[in-house]
């Protein structure tokens, strides 16, 4: 006894085998069951169908149909389009009829003088303005009244060319730390302060570093000031790494 059996499908009228334990199989494949559903289970034969209501538009007037669940409560359908609502509430939602507007505070910007206007919440706390734009609060913000003021100090001392060029004379022509030399850095070395006081010029006070080195030597400064004061300012080059593991 064979353990299939022989159907014929319902679309296409084709016959195909299937076990016995399918014998309600009625279609052959499922392109074929697709497009019997397209034609028996859509529209008013599908089992879950409701028909459409006609509703108008609030903004041109016209009917269009929705489903029933969108002709009332908090679903209602009001516009038959995207752009129907977007004119609409570009016409009534906007300024003083919108539902979030709120009257503007005219404030007093402390640099200009000018008047301008902000949002109630912009006018206390952390969020309050103080200024009438960007420009005025860069002028405002700047010397003493800057956070990170911290006494005015600007550039280099006079005489600090001159030390550079002496520096650079008493050198090696490399960097202390890695050896590198002007060629390899590709521009001129980088003269260093010892203990980061501009002021000072002295020439136990100044050495040449190549850039990379530089750059790294201007974070952990406690640290390399006690490099460069303890090792005559040629350290070996392993010594960084005991001082940071061993503080020794």
């Amino acid at each position: 006894m064979s353990a299939k059996t022989d159907k014929t499908c319902e679309t296409c009228g084709k016959v195909f085998r299937v076990w016995r334990y399918r014998s309600n199989a009625r279609f052959c494949s499922h392109p074929c069951y697709g497009v019997w559903r397209s034609q028996n289970v859509a529209g008013k034969n599908h089992p879950d169908y409701k028909d459409k209501v006609l509703v108008v538009c609030k903004q041109c007037g016209e009917e269009f149909s929705v489903h029933s669940y969108r002709a009332t409560g908090s679903e209602k359908a009001q516009f038959c389009s995207r752009a129907c609502h977007g004119t609409w509430k570009r016409g009534r939602n906007t300024g003083a009829d919108s539902p979030c507007y709120k009257e503007r505070v005219e404030m007093v910007c402390e640099q200009c003088g000018k008047n301008f206007l902000v949002y109630p919440h912009q006018t206390t706390g952390p969020w309050k303005r103080k200024f009438c734009s960007r420009n005025c609060r860069h002028r405002y913000i700047v010397g003493e009244a800057h956070p990170n003021w911290i006494g005015g100090q600007k550039g280099y001392p006079t005489g600090w060319s001159a030390a550079r060029n002496k520096a650079h004379a008493k050198g090696t022509g490399s960097c202390v730390l890695c050896r590198m030399t002007e060629e390899e850095n590709g521009r001129m070395l980088d003269v260093h302060h010892i203990d980061y006081d501009k002021n000072n010029l002295s020439d136990g006070n100044l050495i040449e570093l190549c850039q990379s080195c530089h750059t790294k030597t201007n974070f952990k400064r406690p640290f390399w000031k006690l490099v460069f004061s303890r090792r005559g300012h040629v350290p070996p080059l392993d010594w960084q790494h005991r001082q940071v593991m061993y503080g020794n």
